[in-house]
C-alpha cells in the first residue's frame, strides 16, 4: 500500500470515529450498542436484542425506553 493511500484511510477512519462519537454523544456503551443490533436486525425480540447487547433483558427495556424518550427510535412493527 502506498503511504499516500494509507494517509487518506488513516483520515477516513478519524472522521468515522469522530462523526460516530458525535451522533452517539451522551449515550452508554450499550445504548449504542443496541441502536446498532436494531439498525441491522429490526425485528428482534427484547430478548433477543438483550442477550447480543450482553444486558438483562428488563435493562433492555429500560434502554429501549429512554432511547424512545430520546426520539431515536419507535416501536412497533418493521415495515
Amino acid at each position: 500500500m502506498h503511504m499516500l493511500d494509507a494517509n487518506k484511510l488513516g483520515a477516513l477512519g478519524a472522521m468515522i470515529a469522530y462523526r460516530s462519537e458525535a451522533a452517539l454523544a451522551g449515550l452508554s456503551a450499550s445504548a449504542a450498542a443496541l441502536l446498532s443490533v436494531l439498525h441491522f436486525k429490526p425485528g428482534l425480540t427484547t430478548t433477543e436484542v438483550a442477550e447480543v447487547v450482553g444486558v438483562s433483558q428488563p435493562a433492555a427495556v429500560r434502554l429501549i425506553d429512554g432511547l424512545e424518550r430520546q426520539g431515536l427510535l419507535a416501536r412497533g412493527n418493521p415495515v
